[in-house]
């Protein structure tokens, strides 16, 4: 209710709750998301704002090839408009973590390899099938992960259009993550990164603020628009996973 409240705060014409569903017993979250739970709140929340919100109901799911036998168990049985794949950790270590642990700067070598594995992973992710969106493409970089030499990954370019090669082959589209874009963070996917998918086909964007507090909500939403607004794409929605195209730019949804 609070997260809906600020919405209307803020003039947005919906949004989307895109809780974290993980499947790693050893993370410390794990176990917090309840479907039931979940349901019951934005049920309430629907009734109250009827007439103010177009509240939908997503999910959030840590992609990691050995959990992949219960996400393809479990996802598609629950009922919702949207679910979003991510990638966060590499070699077993949020990506967070690295900065936290002081190890963001890497060598030309280890940055390579980071990324080569980060585009097996999230290739991985989209053949599965599962999911509707990547999530905050390029997050080592939304991170802070960086070559000591301020030089890009060796083989990003390449990775990055693997990536979107196969997102638009499958039908799968991405996120423009503007997580902390007010406070000098880089959009997720860059935008020359939105151009290359639009460049091969691509036209399923979504816009999400990745709040994790109500303050948060829709911030940099606008950094966001302006990508697309320049590749003339309209951002999409999902209901009932299926996608609508959004063009009332005055009233975004917060993803």
């Amino acid at each position: 209710m609070e997260l809906c409240a600020r919405a209307v705060e803020r003039g947005l014409g919906g949004l989307c709750f895109t809780e974290h569903l993980d499947f790693n017993t050893e993370l410390p979250e794990y176990g917090f998301y309840r479907y039931d739970h979940a349901t019951a709140a934005i049920a309430e929340a629907r009734d109250h704002y009827q007439t103010r919100l177009d509240i939908r109901m997503g999910l959030e799911v840590e992609y990691d090839i050995r959990f992949e036998k219960q996400i393809r168990a479990v996802v598609p049985l629950l009922s919702v408009d949207f679910v979003l794949g991510s990638v966060h950790e590499y070699r077993g270590v949020h990506f967070a973590n690295y900065v936290r642990q002081g190890r963001h700067h890497m060598t030309a070598e280890e940055l390579t390899a980071l990324y080569r594995e980060y585009g097996q992973t999230t290739r991985a992710m989209i053949r599965t099938g599962i999911f509707d969106c990547i999530g905050h493409l390029d997050y080592p970089a939304k991170r802070g992960i960086r070559r000591r030499d301020g030089q890009p990954a060796e083989n990003y370019d390449e990775e990055m259009t693997s990536i979107l090669t196969l997102a638009v082959a499958h039908g799968v589209g991405i996120e423009i993550n503007t997580k902390h874009v007010v406070d000098g963070a880089p959009l997720a996917p860059p935008a020359s990164v939105v151009q290359t998918y639009s460049t091969l086909g691509g036209r399923l964007v979504t816009l999400g603020s990745d709040t994790h507090g109500a303050e948060e909500l829709g911030e940099g939403l606008e950094a966001g628009l302006t990508v697309l607004h320049q590749l003339g794409i309209p951002p999409v929605i999902y209901r009932r996973r299926q996608v609508e195209f959004f063009t009332d730019t005055g009233k975004p949804l917060a993803v």
